[in-house]
C-alpha cells in the first residue's frame, strides 16, 4: 500500500528527502562550533537567512503540479535563476586565479576538517571578525570550509542523486538539470548559493527532479 503525504502531492518520503533534511539540520546546528571557534552569532544568522532557508524550497519542488501551475513554476525557476546569474556575473571583479590564494588560506584555517567552521564563518557576515583571507568569493569553497567533509559530502551526494535521475529522464527534467548544472559551475567563482533568488531556484529544481508524477499519484490512490 502506498501513502500520499499531506496535501502537497508528495509520495512516501524518499532517501533524498531525508538526506536534504539531514543536510539542513547539520548546517543549523553548526552554530555550536561556529560560536566555539570565536565567531559571533551575527555571522550565522545572515547565512541562515540567505543560504539555509532556501534549502527548504526543495520540498516545494517535490510537490506535484499540473497544467498551467507547472509551467508557471518552471518559468519562475528560470527567471529567478537568471536574475541570480546576471547579478553574480556583474559582481565578479577578479579572475579565479587571483582568488585562489584566498581559497587555499581559507581551507588551511578550518576549525575542523570533518565538521568545518560552521555556517557563516567564511561569508560576508564574518567581515570584521576574522582576517579577510577567509572570506571566499566561491560558494563551493565556502561550503567546504563551513561544512567540512561531513556536510559537503551530503551536498555532493544530493547533487549526484539529482544528476543521476535527471539524466535518466532527460526529456522530463532538462530544465531542472540545466539550472542545477549551471549553479554548480557558477559556484566555483561566485556566491550564487548565498543569493536568495538563485538559491531558491536551485533547491526548487533539485526537489522537482524527485517530484512524483501525476500518474504515480493516481496509481497510489487506487492502491490505497
Amino acid at each position: 500500500m502506498k501513502k500520499i503525504s499531506g496535501s502537497f502531492g508528495i509520495k512516501e518520503i524518499c532517501f533524498t528527502d531525508r538526506l536534504v533534511a539531514a543536510y539542513f539540520v547539520y548546517n543549523a546546528i553548526s552554530v555550536i562550533w561556529l560560536i566555539k571557534s570565536g565567531f559571533p552569532l551575527g555571522a550565522y544568522i545572515r547565512d541562515f537567512l540567505v543560504f539555509l532557508l532556501p534549502v527548504l524550497f526543495y520540498f516545494a519542488g517535490r510537490a506535484v503540479y499540473t497544467g498551467k501551475a507547472e509551467k508557471l513554476l518552471r518559468y519562475f525557476m528560470i527567471a529567478a535563476f537568471m536574475v541570480g546569474v546576471i547579478c553574480m556575473l556583474i559582481s565578479v571583479t577578479g579572475a579565479i586565479g587571483m582568488r585562489s590564494e584566498r581559497w587555499i588560506a581559507a581551507v588551511n584555517n578550518m576549525y575542523s576538517t570533518w565538521l568545518g567552521n560552521g555556517l557563516g564563518a567564511n561569508g560576508k557576515g564574518a567581515l570584521g571578525f576574522e582576517d579577510a583571507h577567509v572570506i571566499t568569493d566561491s560558494d563551493l569553497v565556502k561550503m567546504y570550509c563551513e561544512q567540512g567533509i561531513i556536510g559537503f559530502s551530503m551536498f555532493l551526494y544530493i547533487l549526484i542523486l539529482s544528476f543521476k535521475k535527471s539524466f535518466r529522464e532527460l526529456k522530463e527534467y532538462r530544465v531542472e538539470l540545466g539550472i542545477i548544472a549551471a549553479a554548480l559551475i557558477l559556484s566555483i567563482g561566485t556566491r550564487i548559493f548565498t543569493f536568495p533568488p538563485a538559491a531558491i531556484a536551485f533547491w526548487f529544481a533539485v526537489g522537482a527532479v524527485f517530484r512524483s508524477s501525476v500518474t504515480e499519484i493516481g496509481k497510489a490512490k487506487v492502491e490505497v
